[in-house]
């Protein structure tokens, strides 16, 4: 958990993978799935490369709660000779 400057609350979690690895995508694939249904609409979402903790490339969505957003993003980073999704709960301020 960690203090945002506005005093709200940032919950998050990272999950490691190998680098570039199928299951991956998979996962994140269906976590975004789950997402939609269990969570609520998706906002937005980003593509692309470096910008965001300077990773290989990344996916990231956002999804809409009643008392907050989520933020699912998968990135791979290559000099970790890892790929990362990292789940994040921003609850609403």
């Amino acid at each position: 958990m960690s203090l945002l400057i506005s005093g709200a609350r940032s919950s998050h979690c990272a999950y490691p993978f190998e680098y570039r690895a199928d299951v991956a995508q998979q996962v994140f694939d269906d976590l975004a799935q789950l997402m939609t249904h269990c969570v609520g609409p998706e906002v937005s979402e980003q593509t692309g490369k470096n910008g965001v903790n300077h990773p290989d490339s990344y996916d990231q969505k956002t999804f809409q709660a009643y008392n907050g957003s989520v933020s699912l993003s998968l990135k791979d980073k290559g000099n970790l000779n890892q790929t990362y999704i990292f789940l994040r709960f921003d609850a609403a301020s």
